[in-house]
């Protein structure tokens, strides 16, 4: 599915526009796009919105009453349509069991419909997906690439990709009452010329996090004529609607700054945003590692350890503890993955975390949050068709134990829910996951609403921060709006709650800690190892030392014995000379006649 989507999109960009010209059948890929994809579009937008998302030309096919009579083919404009009547609600459907290849587990639901305009926390069902009943005239238009991120209690999407065609409208759904609101493009408002208001470029692939309360996009892939040098950087103020071009810098005199790029992730960890990953302007798979400064808007390529993952695009990641960045999944034109792996953004070690469990199938362009510490995989494709399931991995035993991978169940293939490209985002308030868009065959603009069986909602200390995207914030039944709703869990249950996370935060510190202690012992037996080689060395020297003055005793030994020779060969010549003298001028032979007895022969001569 998503390599028909990719090429398609690569080789004819323009391809929405062609649809016109292709031979029409009873059932052909064109009729497909015309009657599916066009009412998609024509339902989601207002009259205004028309001439900002302008559609092909619709043809209709009428085929007379004898099957083999060749079908007449009409071509009309469809005039901008009016705006969308009040929908109706259906009733909700029970859900039909489901079963997977291997184990048995609860099937997903098919998503209900919520039956009147409530907050988030009031429409979840514990262990379904659930579409509510959202009461806004406008709403987005379809879409799947697009980037979503959660500003106080309002979900905002941003751009996307929508029959070919790259979008760069900007909306927010409220969570109080679950109503869409216009931000940005899409005609937002007459009151603000085209001249006055700045658009963001039309972009898809791209990543969005809120800081200071702003919105700020990284990348995407956009047309040809859009594309920078550089991977760009825009914010949005959601005040105003008004997105402006943000101004970065490399990190040193010889750094540059990252490439354009899309299907990358960004994740937020302090003040310091990760970005990895992704597919460069020609569709060639990434893995690098770049850090932005947003204090100081500085790029920087840090230098990591270990074993750094593949390149991939379409992948997701998430932050841990506020120092761990988990990643999964993910692929390029050829390959799609299934691991996973952590970075300590402390060491800037990468490791490969040992997994367990139902490891879900390998797949790009799933969407995946954290609620709590426990990871949700929903959605995505592989070179073999759609993924239609959803897992969940807790990340507490990170450091300490391997993952467990869950799989939670299958939803129906048509759904939203089994889409490439949708989003999932975390609302730790209401202590629920939100999607949003997608495409498996169509382009979607639903919102579904899921949270876990058996998840507690802890309310937050009047001045606390939550933890690592743990839920806080809402009651656990969802009786009130976000923001006043009445905690039925008593004090205890809260302290409860909170002595196992400070029990699991000093688990988790303890491995740590044992880890450095491990890291530390190795060293030091290297260390005391190469104190041993290097005594080894010294006791051998020593014992070469010792040899040597040995050696030099002797020699000294040896020269003294020559001196007392040396003497005594003086005192023979002395006793020859003076042997001579008395001798008559005799001459003898000297010492070595003595010796030898030269001078006593020659006397017994004479």
């Amino acid at each position: 599915m998503r390599l028909y989507v990719r090429t398609l999109e690569e080789e004819h960009p323009n391809w929405w526009d062609l649809i016109s010209n292709l031979p029409t059948a009873t059932t052909t890929t064109a009729a497909l796009f015309n009657t599916d994809t066009t009412s998609q579009l024509s339902a989601a937008l207002s009259p205004q919105e028309a001439n900002n998302y302008p559609l092909p030309s619709k043809k209709t096919t009428t085929a007379s009453s004898d099957d083999q009579s060749t079908p007449t083919t009409t071509t009309t404009t469809a005039p901008p349509p009016p705006l969308p009547p009040q929908p109706t609600i259906p009733q909700p459907t029970p859900p039909s069991p489901l079963t997977t290849d291997t184990t048995t587990t609860k099937s997903l639901p098919p998503p209900q419909v919520a039956h009147k305009n409530r907050s988030v926390a009031e429409v979840v069902v514990e262990g379904s997906w659930v579409s509510p009943y959202i009461t806004s005239d406008r709403k987005p238009p379809p879409r799947y690439e697009h980037a979503v991120t959660l500003v106080n209690n309002q979900v905002y999407i941003i751009g996307g990709n929508c029959g070919g065609r790259y979008i760069n409208d900007t909306w927010a759904l409220n969570l109080e009452d679950l109503t869409w609101t216009c931000v940005s493009g899409g005609g937002r408002s007459a009151a603000l010329s085209a001249a006055s208001e700045v658009q963001l470029v039309p972009t898809a692939g791209h990543a969005a996090v809120t800081w200071n309360g702003q919105v700020l996009v990284f990348g995407g892939h956009t047309r040809a004529a859009d594309v920078t040098d550089y991977m760009a950087v825009r914010s949005l103020d959601p005040k105003t609607g008004l997105w402006t071009e943000v101004e970065t810098y490399p990190g040193d005199e010889d750094s540059v700054l990252p490439a354009p790029r899309g299907g990358h992730t960004a994740t937020l960890i302090g003040s310091r945003l990760f970005i990895f990953g992704g597919e460069d302007v020609k569709r060639r798979s990434l893995n690098e590692l770049w850090v932005l400064d947003l204090p100081t808007m500085t790029w920087t390529q840090p230098a990591t350890a270990g074993t750094t993952p593949p390149g991939r695009g379409a992948h997701t990641a998430v932050a841990f503890r506020g120092r761990y960045i988990m990643i999964f999944g993910g692929g390029g034109i050829a390959q799609c993955h299934t691991d996973v792996h952590a970075l300590d953004t402390h060491t800037m070690e990468w490791w490969t975390p040992e997994v367990t469990g139902n490891i879900p199938p390998a797949r790009a362009g799933h969407a995946a949050a954290l609620l709590g510490t426990t990871w949700y995989v929903i959605g995505g494709g592989n070179n073999a068709a759609g993924c239609a399931d959803m897992y969940s991995v807790d990340l507490s035993p990170l450091g300490t134990g391997p993952l467990e991978w869950v799989l939670i169940g299958n939803t129906p293939p048509a759904s939203a829910i089994a889409s490439e490209g949708l989003s999932l985002l975390s609302v730790p308030m209401a202590g629920c996951l939100v999607s949003f868009g997608g495409y498996n065959g169509k382009y979607h603009n639903a919102v579904h609403v899921y949270r876990p069986e058996g998840f507690v909602v802890v309310k937050p200390p009047p001045r606390g921060g939550g933890g690592d995207g743990g839920a806080s914030g809402v009651n656990r039944g969802g009786s009130g709006r976000l923001e006043n709703g009445h905690d039925h869990h008593n004090n205890s249950k809260a302290s409860q709650e909170a002595a196992a996370a400070a029990r699991e935060a000093t688990s988790h510190e303890l491995s740590i800690m044992r880890r450095q202690l491990e890291s530390a012992q190795v060293a030091l037996s290297a260390a005391e190892q190469a104190a041993d080689e290097a005594k080894d060395a010294l006791e051998k020297e020593e014992a070469k030392g010792l040899k040597l003055e040995v050696e030099v005793a002797e020699l000294r030994a040896a020269l003294g014995r020559m001196g007392e020779l040396e003497r005594e060969l003086a005192k023979y010549r002395t006793r020859d000379s003076e042997d001579a003298e008395a001798g008559g001028g005799k001459k003898g032979s000297g010492i070595w006649g003595y010796i030898t007895g030269a001078d006593a022969t020659a006397a017994i001569a004479e």
